[in-house]
């Protein structure tokens, strides 16, 4: 997949298109008021010939800016088709009011509108132009030159960004999340090296745990459909251990991106081997393969959901001065609070929250364990010193989390 559509020079995309038989150069309605203007060529410098007419409109680019990422379109809602718009170079795309071309320096409209990647947010530049449009300074010079910290920082953030994106496209088969994204893992691959473990990438492995459901809304650029589901869905057994987002179809972003990267050297917790992890990009092999196990070394805290008290989630979760608050996503499901736990006995102190994989899991035992300063996963018992993940944590208090004593977990 990332030679067939990395290699091609031109990839028509057929936006408003929902399958092979609807075609997509039917009539467009204008949305905007549109006024017909002759057009005439200057045969000489004295004669002008009208040979036709254009027509013009308001110029509009924000119905269709960034198609890949705002699932504006039947095509755009197709997991499959994410990697092909990503690897291809270049895009043509047929929209429903207009038609948009993107290649490396930016995207071109048929309004007339042209958007430079050095226009746009970095971020944005991401998003809408693909791996190759990364500016040059994100790049190591050639690929025998291992990436800068610097680099490598803004390499992951773009992987998750993609990661957060492609999870919110539909797939009628959800044993394929891994092979759908395939090929935008090969393209990252030389960038970023290490193993491919069943999505995650060995070398950033604690923060690539920290994955949730889109309880959680961080002002994300892309509009987001009436009908966009938010819970999760476990895809069934022999699809991926609980410790990747592959094992859910759904829509899953990572915990505040910008702030695990301010976190980067204060780990919680760390890797001591895995055992039966496929390191390919998809197929039936990683994909197929349930008794895939995670060794970790930290430290688990027994916690309880506060039925006294509910989370208020009209206001912004405020957190430190120098991150931006949290704000819930309303469509969703209802986060908990969660009270610490002594042996048998709860205690009234709150020391985080819980947003839970699947809504309306009944969940007898309750482990926190951190991985990073605000942030860590939520596990349950399934055997002895083996956990199986059931959510993500977002710490509140951070001083009964410096308590504990590390041990060993196996992660399925």
């Amino acid at each position: 997949m990332a030679q067939y559509y990395g290699g091609a020079y031109l990839t028509i995309a057929a936006g408003p298109a929902a399958d092979c038989p609807e075609g997509f150069l039917g009539l467009r309605a204008a949305s905007l008021p549109t006024w017909k203007l002759p057009f005439c060529v200057r045969t000489s410098p004295n004669n002008v010939v009208p040979i036709g007419s254009v027509y013009a409109h308001q110029s509009q680019p924000e119905d269709e800016i960034a198609p890949s990422y705002q699932l504006s379109g039947p095509l755009e809602r197709r997991a499959w088709t994410y990697q092909e718009s990503f690897l291809s170079p270049r895009v043509l795309r047929f929209g429903k009011k207009q038609t948009t071309f993107r290649c490396r320096r930016g995207i071109s409209y048929e309004d007339g509108n042209f958007i430079r990647n050095k226009d746009i947010n970095m971020i944005l530049a991401f998003h809408t132009t693909g791996l190759s449009e990364i500016p040059p300074q994100l790049l190591p010079r050639s690929k025998e030159i291992v990436p800068t910290l610097h680099q490598r920082t803004h390499l992951l953030k773009l992987w998750y960004c993609l990661l957060e994106q492609y999870s919110a496209r539909s797939m009628t088969n959800a044993n394929d999340r891994l092979v759908a994204f395939s090929g935008v893992a090969q393209r990252f691959r030389p960038l970023l090296g290490g193993k491919y473990m069943h999505g995650i990438w060995e070398s950033d492995i604690i923060r690539g745990l920290a994955w949730h459901n889109w309880n959680l809304h961080y002002s994300f650029p892309w509009k987001i459909p009436a009908d966009f589901r938010l819970k999760l869905e476990f895809c069934g057994q022999g699809s991926a251990p609980s410790w990747s987002w592959a094992s859910y179809s759904g829509p899953i972003t990572m915990h505040a991106i910008s702030s695990m990267f301010r976190d980067q050297d204060t780990y919680h917790a760390y890797v001591l081997s895995h055992e039966n992890v496929p390191h390919s990009f998809g197929g039936p092999q990683s994909n197929g393969n349930i008794s895939s196990v995670l060794k970790l070394c930290g430290k688990l805290f027994p916690v309880s959901k506060c039925e006294s008290q509910t989370l208020d989630t009209t206001r912004p979760l405020k957190r430190s001065p120098s991150k931006a608050p949290l704000r819930w996503q309303p469509r969703s499901q209802l986060p908990s609070l969660l009270e610490a736990r002594s042996g048998q006995i709860v205690t009234t102190r709150i020391v985080g929250i819980g947003i839970f994989d699947i809504d309306g899991e009944d969940i007898q035992e309750i482990i926190a364990v951190p991985l990073l300063n605000h942030a860590g996963i939520l596990v349950t018992t399934v055997g002895f010193r083996k956990y199986r993940r059931v959510g993500c944590l977002i710490i509140q208090d951070d001083k009964w989390f410096e308590e504990g004593v590390e041990q060993e977990l196996t992660l399925v």
